[in-house]
């Protein structure tokens, strides 16, 4: 059997619920339930919440969770973990995340992350074949998301200005083509806006006001897609190995003002000098942001009975990263007057570095009674800075991060006819501590100057499953 048969239900519910063959599996109506999930994921603005993981099991885990995943967080982690169990998986919680960063030990007011997430997973039978659809998602329970678009020389917490600011939502589909083989993959959408503010009329030197113009707004938005791709090997209910593959994405803005006419000397009302016939001035600005790196990562995991262990090391290749400032070009044209606008400074490119994250998880069983399971969740992992030293005209902080975690999970079983199986409730903790780090600039009249970073991450993961 390719999916693994639980000991109990109770102790199952918090590793790999796999047993095939149960009645009330989905055929045409799964189907038709997932044809609607993928109808739904590609309505919504969309990304996963790299800084801080996504499902308390998961961040319990330290964010080693590529090997083992099999809740609604597997859209995310590993999309092949999807299609290990028979369930109906109802999955709701809540995720607050408070960062305490700091220049010059001053605190930087870098927004709260917080909002609801959870996720549906449907598995059924069509063609012989065991598969599992899902809908993940994480919602801002304060706005939808937020772009903002800040000079390169301002300083900012660059990975945590924007990037945690916005909604995920992805629609997976896992297949086990082979017997202990599973295969899976996701689309998530975003949405590039392009826009123009063109104004026309002219514009009378002496009288301001007696300036008639007329403008029209023109926007354009275009959905883009970004993939995900998983695969799961699990021999035996004792280990697994995964791979995961998310492609790179960023949401891409570009604005533009257009202004043309006549510009005009009113010195006698009734006949008015043009100085100018045809005037414009082009202003135009393109902003990359909420950019997320192409990632590879490798995990697996070893259940030893009395400990679960779990690792990943995961590839980010930062060196993509595009500059997280609008590039601004000016054109003006003045006729037969000789007048020259003065361009905005250039665009340095970030110069950032990719990575390796290692990650690694344990799961400790605590107590297995009749009714009730309890287990316990501890982590770690370590993220280098892919941030160089910002000795020059860009201010784009960041520095190497250390993480911390730890979590609990409860699972209550045959509590009513109602819910026969397992109830599930999740909770974890994880602290991130940044690390102290200088940045020293190589021109002594640099306005920002010489300034020193560091911070504290303080966040809380809540889950409640049902399974049906």
């Amino acid at each position: 059997m390719g999916r693994k048969d639980s000991r109990s239900e109770a102790a199952s519910s918090h590793r790999h619920r796999c047993r095939r063959g149960r009645p009330g599996g989905c055929t045409l109506a799964g189907l038709a339930t997932l044809a609607w999930l993928v109808l739904l994921a590609g309505a919504g603005q969309a990304n996963p919440l790299d800084a801080f993981g996504l499902g308390a099991r998961a961040i319990g885990l330290g964010g080693a969770f590529t090997g083992l995943a099999d809740d609604f967080s597997a859209s995310y982690y590993n999309p092949a973990g999807l299609a290990q169990g028979d369930e109906l998986r109802l999955e709701l919680g809540y995720l607050y995340s408070n960062p305490q960063l700091r220049f010059n030990g001053r605190d930087a007011n870098v927004d709260l992350v917080k909002g609801f997430q959870g996720g549906v997973i449907l598995p059924g039978e069509v063609l012989g074949l065991h598969f599992g659809a899902s809908i993940g998602l994480f919602i801002l329970d304060d706005r939808i998301t937020r772009v903002r678009s800040l000079p390169q020389r301002q300083p900012r917490f660059v990975l945590f200005d924007n990037r945690t600011q916005r909604i995920f939502v992805n629609a997976s589909l896992a297949i086990e083509p082979i017997e202990h083989l599973f295969v899976g993959g996701g689309l998530t959408f975003l949405a590039n806006t392009g826009g123009q503010l063109d104004i026309t009329g002219y514009a009378n030197l002496i009288n301001g006001l007696d300036s008639p113009l007329q403008a029209s707004v023109e926007v354009d938005i275009q959905s883009t897609r970004y993939p995900s791709f998983g695969l799961l090997f699990r021999p035996s209910d004792r280990w697994s190995v995964g791979l995961a593959y998310r492609d790179e994405f960023y949401l891409a803005l570009d604005l533009g003002t257009l202004v043309r006419g006549q510009i005009m000397l009113d010195v006698n009302p009734d006949r008015p000098i043009v100085l100018i016939e045809e005037a414009f001035f082009l202003m135009r600005s393109i902003n990359a942001t909420l950019y997320s790196p192409r990632q590879i990562v490798l995990g697996g995991s070893y259940d030893f009975g009395w400990l679960l262990v779990a690792a990943d090391l995961g590839l980010y290749l930062w060196s993509g990263f595009p500059p997280p400032a609008s590039q601004l070009t000016l054109d003006l044209d003045l006729g037969t007057l000789d007048f020259a606008v003065a361009q905005p400074d250039a665009i340095v490119d970030p110069g950032f570095s990719d990575l390796l994250i290692p990650r690694v998880g344990v799961e400790v069983p605590v107590h297995q009674g009749d009714h009730l399971g309890l287990v316990g969740r501890a982590g770690y992992f370590f993220e280098a800075s892919p941030a160089p030293e910002q000795s020059g005209s860009t201010n784009y902080a960041d520095s190497d991060k250390h993480g911390l975690s730890m979590g609990v999970g409860l699972s209550l079983e045959r509590v009513t006819e109602v819910f026969p199986k397992p109830i599930l409730l999740d909770l974890s903790f994880l602290y991130i501590r940044m690390v102290e780090r200088r940045m020293l600039k190589e021109d002594p009249a640099d306005l920002v100057g010489d300034y020193r970073i560091d911070g504290d991450f303080f966040n809380f993961s809540l889950l409640l499953g049902v399974l049906l």
